[in-house]
């Protein structure tokens, strides 16, 4: 049986990673059924209930070189693993493991990967000389072709396809409404904007402006903010100190959900203002309309690929959020149907990831 390894983000609760992996193991085992996946978790047990492949620790290195051994191709991604903006030791461990595969003699695919920022020298120097080695770089926005070719990098055949979380499949309508009904979210009409917003560094500074939009914006309109964590750890204090300057116009949501259950409610949604790409990714793919607050590249590089309205969180202080959010409302449907065209184009980019894995093994 023909097997392939995965490591990505995964097993640590970002919404995110967890469409990914969800996303790619539907979708392999949708094209290929009899393909043995086995993935790289934080949490394997969770990972193993929550996609149905084999998972093991991420951090027992004796595992991850038995399993790279016996496996017939190494797929790094999706995700943005490849950065250096966490921390070195990030980028080294997910291309060291790269690299082990490498030197096994195994195929190597970096899959779908968002690139960058990748910003020390040493970073530089070792994406470089790993990634030039794989036999298939796919990178899911342009931006990472052309940071990869600064970085050295001089081959022609990087592909540039999307993230793999646009071929999720949202929960169905009833799981809808009984996560409607739990938090107590009104299905009476009233307009709903999500809001998505994590922990950040300048973040501080930034949050009076942010609530100050919003609370006009949301006044004017009678729109409930519905704010909803991609990863508690990260977003729930953020979220929680929005929620509480803005009384009576928010409401937070408190359960933990799956990733196509947050699709599904994000589905619901008339706008969605997020700092989280996925938040703006499940808008995009779902029919909502996603505006975007630029904290790091990979968010403006979705949405302007979508069409979508995005700014950078150093704007939020000049007040432009505010005149970004009327103009989406005005024209919501005229924003919904040009982002939903050029999403549908990125769906199909999406499966040529899978695709050309499947072909590197002879499917």
């Amino acid at each position: 049986m023909t097997r392939i390894l995965i490591s990505g983000y995964y097993g640590f609760g970002n919404i995110g990673d967890e469409a990914i992996l969800l996303s790619l193991v539907g979708s392999f085992r949708g094209s290929a059924p009899d393909l043995d996946l086995v993935v790289l978790s934080g949490d394997p047990g969770k990972t193993e209930r929550d996609c149905g492949a084999r998972c093991i620790p991420r951090s027992d290195y004796a595992a991850i070189l038995r399993e790279i051994s016996d496996c017939d191709l190494f797929f790094s991604g999706g995700g943005g693993l490849f950065q250096d903006v966490t921390g070195i030791r990030s980028l080294a461990y997910y291309l060291g493991l790269v690299q082990l595969a490498e030197f096994l003699g195994k195929k190597v695919v970096i899959g779908a990967q968002g690139i960058g920022p990748v910003e020390t020298l040493p970073g530089r120097e070792m994406t470089r000389f790993v990634v030039s080695q794989a036999d298939l770089v796919i990178v899911r926005d342009e931006a990472s072709s052309d940071l990869l070719q600064e970085i050295g990098i001089r081959r022609k055949d990087i592909a540039v396809t999307a993230d793999p979380a646009l071929l999720l499949s949202p929960s169905g309508k009833e799981r809808l409404k009984e996560i409607l009904d739990t938090e107590g979210i009104p299905c009476d009409g009233r307009p709903l904007v999500a809001l998505s917003f994590r922990k950040w560094q300048g973040m501080d500074t930034v949050l009076p402006s942010v609530v100050e939009a919003l609370d006009e914006f949301l006044s004017r309109t009678g729109a409930l903010g519905i704010l909803i964590p991609f990863q508690e750890s990260l977003d729930k204090g953020i979220l929680r100190q929005i929620s509480e300057k803005l009384p009576g116009r928010s409401l937070l949501v408190s359960g933990t959900y799956t990733p196509s259950e947050l699709a599904a409610l994000i589905s619901a949604m008339d706008l969605v203002v997020a700092m989280r790409l996925h938040a703006c990714i499940f808008a995009a793919a779902f029919g909502s309309v996603p505006i975007g607050i630029a904290y790091d590249p990979k968010v403006r590089h979705f949405l302007e690929r979508v069409g979508a309205p995005v700014i950078s969180l150093s704007d939020v202080f000049s007040g432009k959020l505010g005149s970004l959010l009327d103009q989406a409302w005005e024209r919501q449907r005229d924003l919904r149907d040009a982002v939903s065209a050029r999403t549908g184009d990125l769906k199909e980019k999406a499966h040529e990831t899978i695709k050309m894995t499947l072909q590197l093994l002879g499917f």
